[in-house]
């Protein structure tokens, strides 16, 4: 068995149903009944009646046709590779991922997915039944979320004080320059409107960030704009300690990374390039009700996107 798959770390240990973990201990044994699996124990080969192609594990949850779609179309910050080369890779690997917000799973979608997908086989080779690699993602986010919630039914929790019920992933010292940055954007017309409000100790103060961008294709990149034009803006008033604030977590993921995506890559290399003129340059988390007068300045350049010129 390859190394690369911990028994305990990626099946037996993850917040996911008992009878989810017996079935990813049997795909990761070979134990279940694909063609190839079988083929081993003498039974004659078949193929995929999804594809008509070679059907054995990794057919089935990754390179199958229908599997793609899924795993196209599911909301993780990371996706598997078509390249991976067993099942116990692409396991340890989707173990990693993170299911991106507005799910509102704090458990992994991914056990879910491989199971829906084995349902969706089996309901097609023996019921002669075909759904859509959509169907397959609903069915796959409805069962984890009805599994989560059913994990906290009837559970009393400890009273809370204040702080604690509305801590965030903001440190609770914060000191320097704070900006507060979101984005506003609208799909049908690919415009969006950014907001920065500058706090803290520094004086004068930078000035508010106000702007509408037209052309930009994603909430993601309009989010990097914003946290761009902080950066900048605070660069050019000679701040030597920033702390950036976002209530797009995808994004702060990849800045603590030092990461990025194809999309965004001119925009995070000017971040991270400008990152060098700053003693000290922070990016975190906050909830949306914690960035309301940044998401207020945002939604009030977008609703001004009409007043650009068009070579902006």
């Amino acid at each position: 068995m390859p190394p690369t798959l911990d028994w305990m770390k990626h099946i037996w240990s993850i917040k996911t149903s008992p009878k989810l973990k017996d079935f990813l201990w049997k795909v990761a044994n070979k134990a279940i009944p694909v063609s190839r699996n079988l083929e081993r124990r003498g039974c004659p080969a078949f193929r995929c009646k999804k594809c008509g192609g070679e059907e054995d594990d990794l057919h089935t949850f990754l390179l199958c046709p229908l599997a793609k779609t899924v795993w196209d179309l599911a909301p993780l910050l990371e996706r598997p590779e078509e390249s991976l080369t067993s099942i116990d890779t692409l396991i340890s690997l989707v173990n990693k991922s993170i299911t991106l917000p507005p799910v509102g799973l704090y458990v992994p979608l991914w056990p879910w997915i491989l199971w829906q997908l084995w349902k969706a086989r089996n309901n097609l080779f023996f019921d002669n039944r075909s759904i859509t690699g959509e169907e397959v993602l609903h069915k796959a986010i409805k069962d984890a979320k009805e599994w989560q919630d059913a994990q906290t039914e009837g559970v009393t929790t400890k009273q809370q004080t204040p702080n604690q019920s509305t801590r965030s992933a903001t440190p609770l010292q914060l000191s320097g320059t704070i900006c507060h940055v979101d984005a506003a954007w609208k799909q049908e017309t690919k415009t969006c409107g950014i907001g920065g409000v500058f706090t803290g100790a520094y004086i004068p103060s930078p000035p508010i960030i106000s702007y509408s961008r037209r052309f930009i294709s994603s909430a993601l990149i309009a989010e990097a704009l914003a946290v761009r034009s902080a950066v900048m803006m605070a660069a050019s008033s000679n701040i030597q300690s920033l702390t950036v604030l976002s209530d797009s977590q995808v994004l702060i993921l990849l800045l603590k990374a030092k990461d990025s995506r194809p999309a965004l890559h001119g925009i995070m290399s000017d971040i991270y390039h400008l990152s060098r003129l700053f003693k000290t340059l922070s990016f975190y988390f906050i909830p949306r009700l914690e960035n309301r007068e940044a998401d207020h300045v945002a939604k009030l350049a977008l609703l001004s996107a009409t007043e650009l010129p068009m070579g902006e």
